[in-house]
């Protein structure tokens, strides 16, 4: 087993991937191992796994909150709420910022505009839909040779597309 979540770790862009075991009992001699992050026996609870699973999730998440993403020339600096492009910073409002945060997090897939105010704007925000459209294009203008990533889908709503 160890050898499969070694190579399992080893794959680019799985190694911070929290790895749950399901175990027998007999194997809880063989534990702690570093290669697993938690366990739970087997038959398994479903309800314990979906705890364990969702634990790991706002864990991973809340790690990510220090760190630089990046996609091609941009550079997204979480902790500084800096971004650069080609190594040159540009200045984003603070919902530009968040949007171009959430959108490159979640390349590729479609939100509309009431799930970005949901997500970026908070539960609280009344106002209207319309309002993503314009920081969208306010933010379009100022991320130069990647405007285009940022992709309108006709009556849906908006997605970072890699492609573009």
């Amino acid at each position: 087993m160890d050898a499969s979540l070694a190579a399992v770790k080893e794959q680019p862009g799985l190694e911070e991937v929290p790895i749950i075991a399901v175990l027998p009992k007999s194997a809880l001699a063989a534990l702690p191992n570093p290669l697993i992050d938690d366990f739970v026996f087997d038959p398994p609870n479903l309800q314990e796994l979906t705890a364990r699973v969702l634990t790991r999730l706002i864990r991973s998440e809340s790690l990510e909150e220090g760190s630089v993403i990046r996609f091609e020339k941009i550079e997204v600096d979480i902790d500084n709420y800096r971004v650069k492009i080609n190594g040159k910073p540009i200045e984003l409002t603070y919902k530009e910022f968040e949007l171009l945060r959430f959108l490159l997090t979640h390349k590729g897939r479609v939100f509309t505009r009431e799930a970005l105010l949901n997500r970026v704007w908070g539960y609280d925000y009344f106002g209207s839909a319309r309002t993503v459209d314009v920081h969208i294009r306010r933010l379009r203008s100022k991320l130069g040779p990647y405007e285009n990533n940022i992709e309108t889908v006709r009556n849906v709503g908006y997605r970072f597309s890699e492609g573009s």
